[in-house]
């Protein structure tokens, strides 16, 4: 996988409260966590004291609600509406953060491979991820995340088409008001980029799109105009905002960005300022912020220490 020296990139407008209300005005929090150390070389699943909070919008910093060992290579959280607690992947295991700084760590309990892409889909209330199950070539299964007392377990509702793999970080996103999920990996057997659909009660997963002249990161699902939004890298390097029709699986090019890192990124969307929000490793010390609207225009915000990781919008 490439890495890059970032010297553009995107982040964020935020409004502050959590809490729902029968008030008509749109609420979202961004959370997510600082991870103060950086990976050394090669070292994609190194751990890092994470100082978990709200995601300052100026800043790009995380208040520390919390703290606990974080995976470095972590790019989604998520924040479960049931329980208003935000959720994230470690080595081989779950964590549980409490909007007041309660730390739950709940251990695997199975053969563990490698988890990414962690989100909770509101329609199901349940927590999904991506495994990678076990060998080269053997393909990644979309599995559904149990909590059983003090551990959790994984269950498979349907595999992956072709045998695929994470390619970066994989990234996935849901439509909270029909429960569709859509991920995006790499199809080592065919060298093309799917993204795909799964739909609550399938027993197959559907090709939304397929690309073979780069790969895509960052896949969000914007409930405002129910289109997908994600960076696409093509092979020379050069990397645009895009926007995916779930439907028919039109890809519209909406602006050029460039030196995203692939391997250390973290995305998100608004839907109160309706903006792709986007944090990515300058270098193994630093971290910068933006934001993309549907239109293409950019904000940038001022880099910081530590890598930002794990964003969820909590409603």
């Amino acid at each position: 996988m490439k890495k890059y020296t970032l010297y553009f990139i995107i982040f964020i407008f935020l409004l502050s409260s959590c809490k729902k209300s029968k008030r008509t005005t749109c609420s979202a929090t961004l959370y997510g966590f600082n991870g103060i150390l950086h990976p050394s070389a090669g070292g994609l699943y190194d751990t890092s004291t994470g100082n978990f909070g709200v995601i300052n919008e100026t800043t790009g910093t995380a208040s520390t609600i919390a703290t606990f060992t974080s995976l470095i290579f972590t790019n989604q959280g998520a924040y479960n509406t049931s329980d208003n607690c935000y959720y994230t992947l470690n080595p081989s295991s779950l964590v549980k953060v409490s909007t007041t700084g309660t730390v739950t760590t709940i251990p695997y309990s199975g053969t563990y491979n490698g988890f990414q892409g962690l989100l909770y889909n509101q329609f199901s209330n349940k927590l999904f991820a991506m495994k990678l199950n076990t060998g080269s070539g053997t393909g990644t299964a979309l599995v559904e995340i149990i909590l059983s007392g003090a551990s959790f377990t994984d269950a498979s509702p349907v595999s992956t088409l072709g045998t695929e793999q994470f390619a970066s970080p994989v990234s996935t996103t849901v439509d909270n008001a029909t429960g569709n999920i859509y991920y995006s990996l790499s199809n080592i057997s065919s060298y093309t980029f799917n993204i795909e659909k799964y739909a609550p009660g399938a027993t197959t997963p559907v090709l939304v799109t397929s690309i073979s002249d780069g790969d895509i990161i960052g896949l969000q699902f914007n409930k405002t105009d129910n289109m997908l939004y994600a960076i696409k890298e093509d092979t020379t390097g050069g990397q645009q905002f895009i926007r995916i029709d779930p439907g028919s699986g039109a890809i519209t090019a909406i602006a050029t960005v460039s030196g995203i890192n692939n391997e250390f990124y973290s995305t998100a969307i608004d839907p109160c300022s309706n903006q792709y929000l986007v944090t990515s490793m300058i270098d193994t010390g630093t971290s910068t912020f933006g934001s993309l609207t549907s239109t293409g225009t950019v904000t940038l915000h001022d880099t910081v220490a530590g890598i930002i990781q794990g964003m969820a919008i909590a409603p």
